[in-house]
C-alpha cells in the first residue's frame, strides 16, 4: 500500500468532522444534596468547555536473558475531568461548588470536619458529542463522579468578564461509545 498525502478532494470524502463545540453535560445521577443547587440544566446551559476523559495503559516490562518484550499492564483513568463554566447572579455554581465540597468535609461550626457517606456523595455524569444538526454521536459515561476541585475564578476591577469557575470532577471509571 502507497500513503500519499492527502487532497482537497481526499479531505472532501471523509464527511462532516466533529466540531468542538457541539456537546452537552448531563448529570445522570447526583448527590440529593448538590440537586438542591443545581440541575443537570443549569450546569449544561453555563458550562463552556470540557475536557474529554482519557485512559493510559501502563507497560509491564518482560526482560529474561538480556530480551525484552513489553506488554499491557494495568489501565489507569486519568482523572479529573474538568469543566470550565459561566456562573450567574442566581449563584448556581458556587452553590453546586459549596453543597458538593461540604459533603466531601463539612466543618461549619468549627466541627472536626464531617465526610457524607461515598454513596451520597457520588454520582455519574455524561459528556455527550453532538453531529452538525445537534444530534448525539458518542459519550462518555463517568461512574463514581464527584467534585474534587474547584477553582472560583478570580474578581478582577479590568474586565467585564464573568467569574468562570473550573470544576475537577474526579471518577473511577468511565465507558465510551458510539450513540
Amino acid at each position: 500500500m502507497t500513503l500519499v498525502r492527502p487532497s482537497v478532494e481526499n479531505l472532501r470524502s471523509v464527511g462532516n468532522f466533529t466540531q468542538a463545540f457541539r456537546w452537552i453535560i448531563h448529570l445522570a445521577e447526583i448527590p440529593a444534596a448538590v440537586a438542591e443547587a443545581v440541575t443537570s440544566e443549569d450546569l449544561n446551559f453555563r458550562a463552556e468547555s470540557s475536557s474529554i476523559p482519557t485512559r493510559t495503559t501502563t507497560a509491564t516490562e518482560i526482560t529474561i536473558r538480556g530480551n525484552t518484550v513489553r506488554q499491557s499492564g494495568q489501565t489507569v483513568y486519568n482523572s479529573p475531568l474538568t469543566i470550565g463554566a459561566n456562573e450567574t447572579i442566581d449563584n448556581k455554581l458556587s452553590e453546586l461548588i459549596r453543597k458538593w465540597q461540604d459533603l466531601a468535609w463539612d466543618s461549619k461550626d468549627g466541627s472536626s470536619g464531617k465526610t457524607a457517606p461515598v454513596e451520597e456523595m457520588q454520582g455519574r455524569i455524561e459528556l455527550i458529542r453532538l453531529d452538525q444538526s445537534d444530534n448525539p454521536i458518542y459519550k462518555y459515561t463517568l461512574f463514581g463522579a464527584w467534585l474534587e476541585s474547584a477553582e472560583k475564578g478570580d474578581l478582577d476591577g479590568s474586565t467585564a468578564d464573568p467569574l468562570k469557575p473550573q470544576l475537577g470532577i474526579a471518577f473511577d471509571r468511565f465507558e465510551e461509545g458510539a450513540i
